[in-house]
């Protein structure tokens, strides 16, 4: 009797043993998972605040660049009636002088055109064409590649009065253009430093606490497999009395 007694007590303990094993484990299981979406949201975060930190300075190396204006104005003729020349108007609205301006239409260098545009300065050439008072001036702007250099000395370039190329050296140190960009459309702004409703926008988001299973829903767990042991103690007590 005492050996059958032992033997079942000792089932009862094996079983519950492998039930608080079993909590422990899945315990175990649902906080790795929990560390492991935290740590993907962390990295998201990373990922898009370093995405928006490349977006930012690169607007900024577009800034001064996207300013430069130009546009085709057709004056008439004061000499031959009906005849016009097209005037290219180049300005450069920056606070900062751009060098080394070089201005070709149509595959022809402008030897006129001057070299280089100060802060707020502009300039009117005209093109080595003639054309007729009513010429949509489009077309002569489609023409024009514009070159120069901005303060920070990058080199641009500026075909078809639409979009931005920066130079580039090859591996054999020739110069290549980059593909196009579009140029950034007003001045660069940076977020304030403090929203009325909490930190900056660019400052990181702190991380939120991992969340854990809930302690009751762990105290349910231990409290029902004592109830188990008890009842089968119980149950095995009475069997043998």
């Amino acid at each position: 009797m005492i050996a059958t007694v032992v033997a079942i007590v000792g089932a009862v303990v094996t079983v519950a043993s492998l039930l608080i094993s079993y909590l422990a484990h899945r315990h175990q299981v649902q906080r790795a998972a929990v560390l492991d979406q935290r740590e993907a949201r962390l990295q998201a975060q990373e990922e898009r605040l370093e995405t928006r930190a490349r977006a930012v300075d690169r607007r900024n190396d577009l800034a001064q660049a996207s300013m430069i204006e130009t546009n085709i104005t057709v004056v008439p003729s004061g000499i031959h009636e009906g005849s016009a020349t097209p005037h290219l108007k180049i300005a450069n609205p920056s606070n900062q002088p751009v060098l080394d301006l070089r201005i070709t239409y149509a595959g022809q260098h402008i030897t006129g055109a001057p070299r280089g545009l100060g802060p707020g300065d502009q300039r009117s050439i005209p093109l080595p064409v003639t054309t007729t008072r009513g010429e949509d001036p489009t077309g002569f702007l489609l023409q024009l590649v514009i070159d120069f250099t901005d303060a920070s000395g990058t080199r641009w370039r500026k075909e078809g009065g639409i979009g931005l190329q920066q130079a580039a050296s090859s591996p054999n140190g020739e110069q290549r253009w980059l593909p196009r960009e579009p140029p950034v459309v007003g001045p660069v702004t940076m977020p304030s430093a403090r929203r009325a409703d909490g930190p900056p926008p660019w400052a990181p988001a702190s991380p939120a606490p991992a969340p854990g299973p809930p302690a009751r829903r762990r105290r349910r767990a231990t409290l029902l497999a004592a109830l188990l042991l008890l009842a089968v103690l119980a149950i095995t007590i009475w069997w043998l009395t």
